[in-house]
């Protein structure tokens, strides 16, 4: 393991700490969950960075992260959800 990674990993817990301690309590199912969903990630990740070209790979990612802030939008208006009832 290089220095920057190990300089990047105590950053990003110092940073993972620090927000989950000013939220006021700390919800340690969610903790678990980002972790697991890590853990779950990487290798699929490697696997696909390893395999499909860098475009195609971001283009995927984009239309996934574009599809989900939509969801997100319309559900913060109750009035845009018009297929639910």
């Amino acid at each position: 393991m290089g220095s920057v990674n190990l300089s990047e990993f105590f950053v990003t817990a110092a940073i993972s700490a620090t927000f989950f301690m000013t939220l006021g309590s700390v919800r340690w199912s969610d903790i678990a969950g980002l972790l697991i969903g890590g853990v779950a990630a990487a290798p699929l990740a490697a696997f696909a960075v390893s395999k499909v070209k860098p475009r195609v790979l971001m283009g995927v990612i984009g239309c996934f992260i574009s599809t989900l802030a939509l969801y997100q939008i319309i559900s913060a208006f109750p009035y845009l959800t018009f297929w639910r009832h």
